[in-house]
């Protein structure tokens, strides 16, 4: 049987081509108004010139029980200076020397110097930006391995995505750092263990990025 509907013609391009336009103008006005610029990279080394951080805790020995006065530790990212080969690096003020440490950001590696005082000292690879499960590398003074991620709460607040680097002295066996890293932030959460002694436990209880 013979279908004696008609279908619709179609509308010629020219005809189109005002509606196509003004559609594309009208979704290109809406993702501007509604994107925004892209958001920042976040980072688990923070390095913005008067970035802060405050972490609070105790010392205890190795059953947990208190061995020790509070711990109040204030850090600054205090300006830049220069290493023995002429690279800008960091200065680090800590309140609990009131020294300061150095530490340098090239190829997605954080160099660090712990010497307090000397920016033309010895760096060692610190951490691997970002960092992630199973990396490991060593040095003449440290073995590190990194493990995560991990949620954590500290009393700042919850975070996740967390990444825990341990630091062992390569001449000291059972000297160790645990370091916690959350993204934006930086370390939250530190641990020092002095091998059949004690060790201090801090947590982060205020931050401030830099401008």
């Amino acid at each position: 049987m013979r279908d004696n509907r008609r279908c619709p013609r179609a509308a010629p391009p020219w005809a189109v081509l005002p509606w196509v336009l003004a559609l594309g103008g009208l979704l290109l006005a809406c993702g501007e108004d509604i994107g925004g610029p892209a958001p920042a990279e976040e980072t688990y080394w923070p390095a913005a010139d008067k970035t802060f951080w405050r972490s609070e805790g105790r010392w205890q020995d190795l059953s947990g029980k208190e061995a020790g006065g509070p711990i109040a530790l204030e850090t600054v990212i205090a300006g830049t200076t220069y290493d023995a080969e002429g690279r800008p690096v960091k200065i680090w003020r800590s309140s609990e020397t009131d020294g300061n440490y150095f530490f340098r950001i090239a190829d997605n590696e954080v160099w660090a110097n712990w010497t307090e005082t000397n920016a033309h000292a010895s760096y060692h690879l610190w951490l691997k930006l970002p960092p992630a499960d199973g990396q490991y590398w060593e040095d003449e003074r440290y073995r590190v391995k990194v493990r995560g991620p991990f949620e954590l709460t500290v009393p700042l607040g919850e975070y996740g995505s967390v990444y825990r680097a341990r630091y062992d002295y390569v001449e000291e066996p059972g000297h160790y750092e645990v370091w916690w890293y959350a993204p934006g932030v930086g370390c939250i959460k530190y641990e020092h263990y002095f091998p059949g002694e004690k060790y201090e436990l801090v947590e982060l209880v205020e931050f401030r990025p830099g401008p």
